[in-house]
């Protein structure tokens, strides 16, 4: 588990830089543009990131067409999940459905950045054997 401490720490440092620009995005904004309970945006987008990352950095020892055909497979499978919770927001209602998908967006958008760039970066490191 050493290895991954690294991406642990930077990981969880991304995440609360996240949740602070969501924090000030609240506290600051237009009151129109202010999500309740925004504290769980971040942080189910952590956890299936987090998550997904481990998946697929499983899939690294195997050949490069299986891990390409896992990271389709599960990007398209989180894009489903977090349209069906945006979906589901909507037809809660409320004042404020135009600030939570942007919000939402915002978080998926920033952790999809970091998503990509560190396994651009675990693919470039050679396979350890263990």
């Amino acid at each position: 588990m050493k290895k991954y401490g690294t991406y642990l720490l930077l990981f969880t440092v991304f995440t609360a830089a996240v949740f602070v620009a969501l924090y000030f995005w609240n506290a600051n904004g237009p009151a129109r543009w202010h999500v309740d309970n925004f504290a769980w945006i971040p942080g189910i987008i952590a956890a299936v990131s987090i998550s997904i990352h481990f998946y697929l950095i499983s899939s690294k020892k195997k050949r490069p067409a299986v891990f390409v055909r896992r990271f389709m497979a599960i990007s398209t499978l989180r894009m489903i999940v977090y349209l069906a919770i945006i979906i589901g927001y909507i037809f809660r209602g409320g004042p404020s459905v135009a600030a939570f998908i942007i919000q939402f967006g915002f978080a998926y958008f920033c952790f999809m950045i970091f998503e990509v760039a560190t396994l651009y970066q675990d693919m470039r490191k050679p396979v350890e054997n263990e």
